[in-house]
């Protein structure tokens, strides 16, 4: 397999690899419609920024252009922050306080069951250092912070990008 395909490549080439070419392309034209859908509801994406991080112990991380979540909120035309529309490598690790780079209207933070991480674990640890600027965060403030699973909304398959878009909608 190729190295660093594109998301929808990487789900093109195992398809076409499992001669399932036909399929893929009936899914993706739903998926593509599915997104429409997203604008119509949500207006203008572009005038919304959603940021997505994950968190762990030693910090922040993000990884750019990884996974479903992120096709559907590129796809779809979501604002995001500067330093991820920046981001060319991943960034681990960073320091709590620097949390208001990932700023924006709606901040979606992912936890991972199979790393035994779990909602309260990652907020009774993590955030409770941090209270003071978690809370600083526009998102936080409004009630825009939300959590979701990572093996879900990360994956490589059509599922993942429906389930992630089934989300946006709510």
């Amino acid at each position: 397999m190729p190295a660093n395909l594109a998301y929808l490549e990487h789900l093109g080439f195992l398809a076409d690899a499992a001669g399932m070419s036909d399929a893929y392309t009936g899914r993706i034209t739903t998926y593509e419609r599915r997104i429409e859908d997203l604008r119509d509801i949500v207006g203008d994406p572009s005038e919304i920024t959603v940021s997505r991080l994950d968190i762990d112990a030693d910090g922040i991380w993000f990884y750019p252009n990884w996974g479903a979540l992120e096709q559907v909120l590129s796809d779809a035309g979501f604002a995001r922050p500067e330093l991820q529309t920046a981001a060319i490598e991943n960034i681990t690790g960073m320091s709590v306080e620097n949390i208001a780079a990932f700023d924006g209207d709606i901040v979606l933070i992912s936890y991972a069951p199979r790393f035994g991480q779990t909602i309260p674990k990652l907020t009774n640890g993590w955030m409770s250092a941090g209270n003071d600027i978690w809370r600083s965060l526009s998102a936080a403030q409004t009630g825009n912070a939300f959590w979701y699973e990572r093996d879900i909304w990360a994956g490589y398959s059509i599922k993942s990008l429906n389930e992630s878009i089934m989300a946006s909608f709510f």
